[in-house]
């Protein structure tokens, strides 16, 4: 089952990204939104509609500098993507008319509105985003998949390595330790996945027993059985809600004090969760 959805996530994901479509990325998270990023959207769809222009316009997440909202990445068959800086309805037209709609040394890429180009090759007159002092330090980790895929498709996020492994560093140890200094205990769980060959529900199963299991050892780490919760980012977030709401029922057999245990969590956090695969949408 999880195989063919893959297959079909792969295949959409190549469309988009190989399909000799140009493709634009718009910042859509809060602070692109705050700054207009929909109107700029509606800009860039009114002014290809009327030109007649195929193009693949997606929603993507936080790109990272909010001051320059909203953010635009136009990524031209064979041509390096360019990211663009306070992108207003007005420039998107602009974009368009000088951009997108002219191929080959005619089409002008608006340098002024730039911030950088992603991917090989270079475009005069605009930096490689990688090597702007600000970015040149840095290394995407928390947020790696975001400005890259739709965080409401689910099939973006499976194509882009989605329920295959587990991001154990930055979305475990490190967010136990941040828990620690505030005086809430972290448990990191390191559960069966799909990159290691194991389906559903294996991950339940494993999440089930490991609040039982605190449960059970309450009193020696000195917790309050009942104010036990369940934290999880993405699929981890999945896994979590699943968790917090199939307690009902137990998914593995063992029959010992631990299994009776509530597997029940007292609470949820769900970073960036995936809770639906109605309509390839993730909410």
């Amino acid at each position: 089952m999880f195989q063919e959805i893959k297959r079909q996530a792969d295949k959409e994901w190549e469309e988009l990204w190989e399909g000799g479509k140009p493709l634009i990325l718009i910042g859509s998270a809060t602070c692109g939104r705050s700054a207009g990023s929909l109107n700029t959207k509606k800009s860039f769809e009114d002014e290809l509609s009327g030109r007649g222009i195929d193009a693949n316009i997606i929603d993507v997440g936080c790109m990272g500098p909010c001051y320059a909202e909203p953010l635009v990445c136009i990524i031209k068959p064979d041509n390096p993507g360019i990211c663009y800086r306070n992108i207003t309805p007005e420039k998107a037209k602009e974009l368009v008319d000088k951009y997108i709609a002219i191929d080959g040394e005619d089409c002008d890429p608006l340098a002024e509105y730039a911030l950088g180009t992603t991917g090989n090759g270079a475009v005069e007159g605009i930096p490689l985003l990688e090597e702007i002092p600000v970015f040149k330090p840095q290394e995407r980790r928390l947020f790696e998949k975001l400005g890259y895929i739709d965080p409401m498709n689910i099939n973006h996020y499976i194509a882009y390595g989605g329920y295959s492994g587990l991001a154990i560093r930055h979305e475990g140890y490190n967010i136990a330790r941040w828990l620690n200094t505030l005086g809430v205990t972290g448990v990191v769980l390191k559960y069966r996945t799909r990159g290691g060959g194991y389906g559903h529900p294996a991950p339940i199963q494993d999440a089930q027993r490991a609040l039982q299991t605190i449960r059970s050892r309450a009193p020696q780490l000195a917790l309050k059985p009942d104010q036990i919760g369940i934290l999880g980012f993405s699929a981890g977030g999945h896994l979590a809600s699943s968790v917090g709401t199939h307690f009902q029922k137990k998914y593995y057999q063992l029959d010992d004090p631990i299994a009776r245990i509530s597997s029940r969590p007292d609470f949820m956090i769900l970073i960036y969760p995936v809770i639906t695969f109605t309509d390839a949408k993730a909410k």
